[in-house]
């Protein structure tokens, strides 16, 4: 039998800030610029595999988050390619590439193209709260009404 090297040689990719729900305005421009085209493995509060549906804009901590567009595959299939999509502006497939794909029984392995630019992102399909403790507010200015400003409003 074929060793599966893939299946016990890979970079595990757990960041908290990789899960899809993830969202701070504030760390929104990492990238996967820097990561090498070899195998990986989603885990922690990044998930337990990638994304496999659309991820929001400015989610995953990056501005243009990548989820699998496609099913993972079965243990009797092998390694197979997938499409990944990389949400922008208002599309969830704006870029996209291919990547390879494994089911190691237990979990999934991905052997990821190394992103030639900023700020394109792998994600999980991990839930994680966003920006703890911070909320966004919204001031609104609204004009002082007075008795006369009303009068001359009314007549």
């Amino acid at each position: 039998m074929k060793s599966l090297v893939e299946c016990y040689q890979y970079t595990f990719l757990n960041e908290s800030n990789r899960a899809r729900t993830y969202y701070n305005i504030n760390t929104t421009n990492l990238c996967d610029s820097a990561l090498s085209t070899s195998w990986y493995r989603f885990g922690g509060k990044a998930g337990s595999q990638m994304a496999d549906s659309c991820v929001s804009v400015y989610h995953c901590g990056t501005h243009a988050p990548g989820w699998l567009s496609g099913t993972h595959p079965a243990v009797a299939d092998g390694a197979v390619q997938r499409k990944v999509c990389f949400s922008w502006v208002s599309r969830c497939c704006f870029f996209s590439t291919y990547i390879s794909v494994r089911n190691c029984g237990r979990f999934y392995v991905y052997k990821f193209m190394q992103q030639k630019g900023c700020y394109l992102r792998y994600c999980g399909n991990g839930f994680v709260p966003s920006a703890p403790g911070r909320r966004t507010y919204i001031r609104l200015t609204l004009p002082k009404i007075t008795c006369q400003s009303m009068l001359n409003y009314i007549s």
